[in-house]
């Protein structure tokens, strides 16, 4: 995220991370804030981690996502998410940039699921028409 030329590096960003149980041993991270990114856009972010070690080796596991982005004072933009209780889809709704209205839903598997930077990525080429 730092790196991400889509941040808005002028503007407070929160992401942080919060570790939960004994890390390696059965524990959870959680990894949650705001980025503020350029075009008025903001991406709320939520990612849950499991964290365990095998033999000499501590593996970090995502398992559950949230990812929400808007126009700032305006409408939804995009969600990524997996949080329905008993689905095991990934879920993706897109919106209109200039009205707000529902585009989109869709749902994917878990190989197809977009890390953060695809994300940004995204969120960036969504919104190039708002410049103009």
């Amino acid at each position: 995220m730092e790196r991400h030329y889509f941040v808005n590096h002028d503007a407070p960003n929160f992401l942080d991370h919060f570790i939960s149980g004994v890390l390696g041993d059965s524990g959870e991270i959680l990894v949650a804030g705001t980025i503020v990114c350029r075009r008025g856009v903001i991406l709320e972010v939520e990612q849950y981690l499991h964290t365990r070690y095998f033999g000499h080796t501590l593996k970090v596991r995502g398992y559950r996502y949230r990812y929400a982005a808007y126009l700032r004072g305006r409408n939804e933009l995009l969600r990524y998410h997996n949080t329905h209780q008993h689905d095991r889809n990934y879920h993706r709704v897109e919106f209109n940039p200039m009205t707000g209205e529902l585009v989109r839903r869709s749902t994917m598997p878990r190989h197809q699921f977009p890390v953060l930077s695809d994300v940004l990525d995204e969120l960036e080429t969504m919104t190039r028409m708002l410049e103009s």
